[in-house]
C-alpha cells in the first residue's frame, strides 16, 4: 500500500481497507469465462458462460463478470499478484488467449515482477508479483 495512503489510515478509525471485488462489463460472456478460466488460481463459484453475471474467486478476492452488450472501455488497468509470474506467462502464451499478451514479464523499479495482458474486452490486466 502506498505510504500516502499508510499515513492517512492511521488518522483514521477503520484500519482495515482492501477491495473485495471488482466487476467488468463485458460483451461476450462465454470468451469472458474462457479467458479468466485460464488464468491459475480463478476459480468461478457462480454463475457460468451462460449467465449475465459470473464471479471469480482469487483466493480472498473477487472478479465478477457482468453481461452488458454496449460496452465500452475506457478503464485503466486492474493488478492482480500472483504466486509465479513466469509460469503464468507462459501458461497464457500457450492458450488461445496469447495474442492478447502485451508484454514479456518484466522486473520493474517499484518492486513488482509483471506482465500485462488485455482481456477479451480491451481491460488491461497485469499478472504481478512483489520482488
Amino acid at each position: 500500500m502506498p505510504k500516502y495512503l499508510l499515513k492517512y489510515l492511521r488518522n483514521y478509525s477503520c484500519k482495515q481497507l482492501k477491495i473485495s471485488a471488482v466487476t467488468f462489463f463485458v460483451k461476450n460472456m462465454d470468451l469472458a469465462v474462457k479467458f479468466y478460466s485460464n488464468i491459475p488460481g480463478f476459480e468461478i463459484v457462480y454463475g457460468n458462460s451462460e449467465t449475465s453475471f459470473v464471479t471469480f474467486k482469487i483466493e480472498d478476492q473477487f472478479l465478477n463478470l457482468e453481461y452488458n452488450q454496449n460496452v465500452t472501455c475506457d478503464f485503466g488497468r486492474i493488478i492482480f499478484h500472483i504466486k509465479d509470474v513466469d509460469k503464468t506467462y507462459h501458461h497464457l502464451k500457450q492458450s488461445p488467449f496469447s495474442d492478447r499478451i502485451e508484454t514479456i514479464p518484466t522486473d520493474a523499479s517499484w518492486g513488482e515482477r509483471f506482465f500485462y495482458i488485455r482481456d477479451p474486452d480491451n481491460h488491461q490486466i497485469a499478472i504481478a508479483k512483489p520482488i
